[in-house]
């Protein structure tokens, strides 16, 4: 796998070439399906007209417990990955209903006739200090 790390708009020009056991990438994809189709998303994405793959979560902070959702979509060819983190959320099942709002909307599945539609187009801004 051929990664390129991006932050902030620069590219790294260095390469890192690394190997996954295809059996071992496989497990991992089928088990994120398998969340999203039978496990603890499932009941979010039960009637979701495009496929999903993803993994809910929990961690401890003292005595507080995080959620979270990380997923990706359409799962065989994604063109969107989100992750969602909600502090003191409880488990990650409620981030999974944020996640697929934001797929839904990615998607466009959001939108009715009567909707304002809004121009997301980048603006450059340069602020000048004098």
């Amino acid at each position: 796998m051929n990664i390129q790390r991006i932050k902030c708009g620069l590219t790294n020009t260095e390469e890192e070439n690394l190997t996954f056991s295809q059996i071992n990438t496989t497990a991992v994809l089928e088990g994120m399906k398998s969340v999203t189709e039978e496990g603890t998303a499932s009941s979010v994405f039960r009637n979701f007209n495009i496929p999903v793959g993803g993994k809910t979560g929990s961690a401890e902070a003292g005595t507080k417990v995080n959620a979270w959702f990380a997923g990706f979509a359409p799962y065989d060819d994604p063109e969107i990955a989100v992750v969602v983190l909600v502090e003191n959320g409880g488990h990650g099942y409620y981030t999974a209903e944020v996640a697929k709002e934001i797929i839904a909307e990615y998607f466009g599945m959001n939108m009715n006739e009567n909707e304002i539609i809004e121009n997301n187009e980048a603006i450059n801004y340069v602020e000048t200090i004098q």
